[in-house]
């Protein structure tokens, strides 16, 4: 006969509880598991993308220090930006997909299918969005996403004038024709793209398209993971302790004849980290739209 309990792993009672409390318990521990997925996966995006950016801003600095036209430094500066920008559009791959699976885990099939309509949409109508998505598959099977580096430099106002500065960039691009002669790129994505295709430009508007798509997410998933919450802080708080003091880590556990078949713990440590983490995640709503500079 099987025995369903709660316990303190390190001192206290042992409590008996059902079946039944014990995979909606069990339910709620994983819908919180997959919730902090959901923002670790999306997080993983951001930092691509700002490794990316910083290994850009990195190289065109060295362009303003140093003499650094030789081939040698045109194939290191290409290596290390197609690896951070492959790493970049396979990231968000798997924060796509993942988030596919994990909505069919804490909601349905129905909201899946929902939220891979919004990507297509995004696909349909933001050239930036559709040029990465193609991009990453192109790379994946053929060529690295970088084509062409060009170093621009020009002065802001009068360069005779004190108060004038050179400004410095490094550009990335890919010439549109040099996709459209090779069959094994998908035309559609060229659709709205300029004759040079700025890389870094489809990028941010891929980051930005992310962005909302996880903003959208988190709207979806706000009240299975308010209930799910809500249910381990109800069996922490119920648990017999010390007067004045609250369980902050429990375990379940399922027993057969003594023998330990499942356990799992239970705590709200992580789905703190995961509420704090969103809450300090930025808006990236104007990605597209602004620039820095060091100035």
């Amino acid at each position: 006969m099987e025995k369903y309990q709660i316990s303190n792993p390190y001192s206290g009672p042992i409590l008996e509880i059902s079946e039944g409390e014990f995979t909606e318990i069990r339910r709620a521990v994983e819908n919180l598991k997959n919730l902090l997925s959901l923002t670790e996966n999306y997080e993983m995006v951001v930092e691509s993308f700002k490794d990316f950016k910083q290994t850009k801003f990195s190289e065109e600095l060295k362009i303003s220090i140093h003499s650094r036209e030789d081939y040698h430094w045109v194939y290191d500066c290409r290596l290390i930006l197609n690896t951070k920008l492959y790493g970049y559009l396979s990231v968000a791959k798997y924060f796509n997909d993942s988030a596919c699976r994990i909505l069919r885990k804490l909601l349905s099939e129905e909201d899946a299918t929902k939220f891979k309509k919004k990507q297509d949409e995004f696909y349909d109508t933001r050239w930036g969005y559709r040029f990465s998505e193609e991009l990453r598959n192109y790379t994946l099977h053929y060529k690295p996403p970088v084509h062409t580096i060009s170093h621009q430099s020009k002065w802001e106002g009068d360069p005779a004038s004190e108060a004038s500065f050179l400004v410095r960039n490094m550009a990335l691009s890919v010439p549109k024709q040099v996709l459209v002669k090779d069959k094994a790129f998908k035309k559609r994505a060229l659709e709205g793209v300029d004759e040079s295709v700025d890389i870094l430009k489809a990028v941010e508007i891929h980051m930005e398209s992310i962005w909302e798509l996880h903003a959208y997410l988190i709207q979806e998933l706000y009240q299975v993971g308010g209930i799910s919450r809500k249910k381990v802080e109800e069996i922490l708080q119920g648990f017999p302790c010390e007067a004045g003091e609250t369980a902050s880590y429990l375990r379940a556990s399922r027993k057969s004849e003594e023998s330990i078949v499942e356990e799992f713990p239970i705590l709200l440590k992580w789905d703190d980290l995961r509420l704090s983490r969103i809450k300090k995640l930025g808006n990236l709503k104007n990605l597209t739209k602004s620039y820095y500079s060091g100035k």
